[in-house]
């Protein structure tokens, strides 16, 4: 039976003139702002803590959307057990309250990208993610601007 692991992160997004999220430059692709979960800690608790280590955003800066948590799970190969696994995504939507310089420490680089809720980033979980952000603003009728949408 294969082992359980939880992951959780944010969907960060400003508004500035139009509506972008950040997305996480590593080899192969894009990602979230996301990592294990410690041992005590809560989900949330670990999504701030990763957007934090990974990008050098605190959680003041963000204003946290507590209607929306949206969760995967996926089969993996967790490469600190070595072994396979399934692995709990856990993500919340927060928006950046105020600008702030990115300091990337476990990736490569980083994009803000525009929202087009309809374009295909990744298939197993930020595209996933996104169709959830998309259903959640459009049931509260908050869907932003659409560029090229």
């Amino acid at each position: 039976m294969p082992v359980e692991v939880k992951s959780c992160g944010v969907i960060l997004f400003r508004r500035d003139p139009e509506t972008e999220f950040l997305l996480l430059r590593k080899p192969g692709g894009f990602d979230f702002p996301k990592g294990h979960v410690e041992s005590g800690e809560t989900e949330l608790e670990c999504a701030f803590r990763e957007l934090r280590e990974e990008t050098g955003v605190p959680a003041e800066l963000v204003e946290l959307d507590a209607d929306f948590r949206f969760s995967l799970q996926y089969p993996v190969f967790d490469k600190y057990l070595r072994a396979p696994a399934i692995k709990t995504l856990v993500l919340f939507l927060g928006r950046l309250r105020a600008p702030v310089d990115l300091v990337m420490t476990e990736h490569d680089d980083f994009e803000w990208r525009v929202w087009r809720p309809r374009e295909r980033i990744q298939r197993r979980t930020i595209d996933p993610a996104f169709a959830a952000v998309r259903q959640h603003w459009e049931r509260r009728m908050e869907l932003p601007t659409i560029v090229n949408g």
